[in-house]
């Protein structure tokens, strides 16, 4: 079913993450079956690790997730070379707990993950 609402917790120390680093958005399509959730990582230097909590669902089907990241902040595209910074596809393994995904974000980086519900 669909999950009754979406959490993400991050399970470093509560001290590093002030102020917050990690921003959030999910979203639920109109027919139920797929959540997109994007997330940015907001330090330059510090990977977050975090767990994706699905409340009101039993294990999410499969996982895919795009991520937007560079070795240094000043990376861009540029018409000489459109292709430096681009999404690179991921496929996480299925969920061994209930409802939950465990991720790190990598340092500046933007997440967008699609799990089918």
């Amino acid at each position: 079913g669909t999950p009754s609402w979406t959490k993400l917790v991050p399970t470093a120390p509560e001290e590093k993450m002030m102020p917050p680093l990690l921003w959030v958005s999910a979203t639920v399509d109109e027919s139920g079956s797929c959540l997109t959730c994007s997330a940015i990582n907001l330090s330059l230097s510090q990977s977050i690790p975090a767990q994706l909590r699905l409340h009101g669902t039993a294990r999410p089907g499969a996982v895919s997730a795009k991520m937007l990241s560079s070795g240094d902040v000043r990376d861009q595209n540029s018409f000489d070379n459109p292709q430096h910074v681009v999404p690179v596809d991921m496929h996480l393994p299925p969920s061994e707990t209930e409802g939950l995904i465990d991720y790190t974000f990598p340092p500046h980086s933007l997440t967008v993950f699609s799990i089918e519900l």
